[in-house]
């Protein structure tokens, strides 16, 4: 266990939310100063902090907020969970790029990877990442945090900016990826 990073759930537990509805508007903001939010959200209908705050609220949406050395350092949400996979997003905040970005992505796919229920049995087999190929610092960091690009979409995305779908990668990360780059 990595004592620098620690993944916290947005939830409700006991009728309270682990964070409050400002804290999470305030990691979009930080999206948003960091020039990141453009591309995190790139055509998805997310267009400010509202909007934020009720995808990361919806039913079938499971945020982690991500901490370094005890500060938010990003957020990581699974949706469409089928089956033994579930799509992940993912955003680091600018203190923490370049190598501490990249042991806090590997630390987290680990984390979510080895999650299982109360019997003992994995939750997830698979994170599946869908990644505008433009993108070339998302892609690379994903690479470098065991993901492994498995196909394309050549309109997988869309970019309100030029009205056109660009294309994609599909990213997938699985425990025996990370055990196999980790050896």
């Amino acid at each position: 266990m990595n004592s620098r990073f620690f993944i916290y759930p947005y939830c409700e537990a006991g009728g309270k939310r682990t964070f409050s509805d400002e804290q999470i508007r305030g990691l979009y903001r930080r999206m948003v100063e960091d020039g990141t939010a453009g591309l995190v959200f790139m055509g998805s209908g997310i267009d400010g902090e509202d909007a934020f705050l009720a995808v990361m609220q919806s039913p079938g949406t499971h945020p982690y907020v991500l901490f370094v050395q005890g500060l938010p350092a990003g957020i990581v949400w699974l949706n469409r969970i089928q089956y033994r996979w579930a799509q992940m997003h993912f955003c680091t905040f600018r203190e923490v790029w370049g190598r501490t970005a990249v042991e806090l992505g590997r630390h987290v796919n680990r984390t979510l990877l080895e999650m299982r229920d109360s019997r003992g049995r994995y939750c997830l087999d698979m994170l599946v990442g869908i990644l505008p190929a433009r993108n070339r610092l998302a892609v690379s960091y994903v690479r470098k945090c065991f993901g492994r690009i498995t196909g394309e979409l050549p309109r997988g995305v869309y970019n309100p900016q030029t009205g056109q779908s660009e294309k994609a990668y599909i990213i997938t990360l699985t425990r025996e990826g990370i055990r196999n780059e980790s050896d």
